[in-house]
């Protein structure tokens, strides 16, 4: 009797362990992974404030996802227990869902996570704050989209990937998620200074992708990214591609790539197809199966795009000089700039653009022109014209040479304008640690100028201070 007392009393007075949908608050918040519906009820809580962190832990470890998490008007930290703890299978292809047209919401981070058959969709994002998506993991089993774009704003999106894995799952940066009738964003982007080496654009950095057709990132309509240190495994034609001018709308705006590690399974075509706007493309590892380098390719130029057709001295948009047929053509190779703001979809109101060609150097190989185009390759597409390869005698007359400060200073008298020289001990835009620095001049007619340094690696939002929690024991309710 006394035994059956006892047991009776523990039981009454052992602390029963549950699982909260959501408990905290403001600014920190925990949720149970394994239904959306709690993660939901933290989102949906009425105290929840701009910057709150919501860390979602491990629960079984796995969960199945039938639509996604909305985070539209509050900018949070959701973040996991890390990308091997949580497996999320996201049944609407969709797991997580920011800005969501709203204009309202980008400065948020999502970290920690495996998304299986899923992705994050950044949608119509508020451009002037930046987001970050680290330490996830993406797994498919077809290819899929993390798709990036802005809203009506001259600033096309902002923000960080890092230290993520993509299978089967490419980055597309667009700076409007529209065609050219949301009151000329497209051509206020183009009218903007394109910030080379600074922050206003996509970071894409220690990523692993193994991907394939159509490769591991695109962009289009204004767009920007910088892709750099990341190690791709390729079963496509191309890893890294950029758009040109298509129809109405306007191409991306702004490339960087380097750094990269990019092998591939069999022998393909091309590590990069570019075709359109300009940027640096330098430190590149490319497998040797490739059988071109880095291909630049100016759209219109054998190729008829409706409404504006070929690129051949007949149309506004293009400049039109003298000979060139048409060259430059629109948003091309070499060009990143309006010199003013463009208006409407005729064509009319379509400024002219500065030159600014496109650098390459230190590469396993460097730019091809599309050579299938003769009008490309002879007029419009032209090295020491609109792009510069490394040249290995480097004499300060065609090229980009390569060395330290003091070998720089035997062409200071005596240049041709265009070529560029890259400074390997100047800089100090890596603090990884390891690798070099650099800075890229221009030589602007018997004279040098600073043309290019490289943003600050690693990128600053790494200092991010919101961590991964711990441990999974967060979020038990003691009754």
């Amino acid at each position: 009797m006394k035994k059956l007392f006892c047991l009776i009393s523990i039981a009454i007075f052992l602390p029963v362990v549950s699982w909260a949908a959501c408990t905290g608050e403001s600014p920190t918040w925990t949720t149970d992974g394994n239904e959306l519906a709690d993660l939901q009820e933290c989102l949906n809580e009425a105290t929840l404030k701009d910057g709150d962190t919501i860390n979602v832990i491990a629960g079984d470890g796995a969960a199945t996802w039938a639509t996604s998490a909305d985070i539209s008007a509050t900018d949070l930290n959701i973040i996991g227990p890390g990308e091997t703890l949580l497996d999320i299978t996201c049944t609407a292809a969709t797991c997580i869902s920011i800005g969501v047209n709203s204009g309202v919401s980008s400065n948020s981070r999502v970290s920690g996570f495996t998304f299986i058959n899923g992705n994050i969709q950044l949608t119509g994002l508020n451009t002037s704050n930046a987001f970050r998506i680290d330490n996830c993991t993406f797994e498919s089993s077809s290819d899929r989209e993390l798709v990036i774009s802005g809203s009506n704003s001259a600033i096309p999106p902002v923000g960080l990937i890092d230290n993520c894995t993509f299978q089967s799952t490419r980055v597309v940066v667009y700076g409007t998620y529209y065609g050219l009738n949301e009151n000329d964003t497209q051509h206020s982007i183009w009218a903007r200074d394109p910030d080379f080496g600074g922050p206003e654009a996509v970071y894409i950095e220690d990523c692993v992708f193994t991907a394939n057709h159509p490769g591991t990132i695109d962009c289009n309509y204004g767009g920007r990214y910088v892709y750099r240190y990341n190690t791709v495994t390729l079963n496509a034609t191309y890893a890294n591609e950029f758009h040109g001018v298509q129809g109405l709308n306007r191409a991306g705006q702004r490339w960087e790539i380097y750094g990269n590690t990019i092998n591939v399974n069999a022998e393909t075509w091309t590590p990069s197809y570019l075709r359109g706007a300009s940027g640096f493309y330098f430190d590149n590892t490319i497998d040797a199966d490739y059988n071109y380098g880095p291909i630049l390719k100016v759209e219109r130029s054998c190729e008829s795009k409706s409404p504006f057709d070929y690129c051949d001295g007949s149309w506004p948009i293009d400049g039109n000089t003298g000979g060139k047929s048409g060259w430059p053509c629109r948003d091309q190779i070499g060009r990143v700039q309006d010199t003013s703001l463009s208006s409407g979809t005729s064509g009319d109101d379509w400024q002219s653009q500065n030159s600014y060609p496109a650098y390459a150097w230190n590469n396993t190989n460097d730019f091809t022109s599309n050579a299938a185009c003769p009008n490309e390759a002879n007029l419009h597409n032209v090295e020491n014209q609109d792009f510069y390869n490394k040249n290995v005698s480097f004499n300060g007359t065609t090229g980009v040479g390569v060395g330290t400060a003091s070998e720089f200073s035997a062409f200071s008298a005596s240049c041709t304008a265009g070529v560029g020289y890259w400074v390997t001990d100047e800089g100090s835009w890596n603090l990884s640690g390891s690798g070099e620095q650099g800075r890229l001049y221009k030589c602007t007619g018997n004279d040098w100028s600073l043309l290019y340094t490289p943003y600050e690696y690693p990128h600053p939002l790494r200092d991010e201070a919101v961590a991964v929690p711990a441990n999974a024991i967060q979020g038990v309710t003691i009754n």
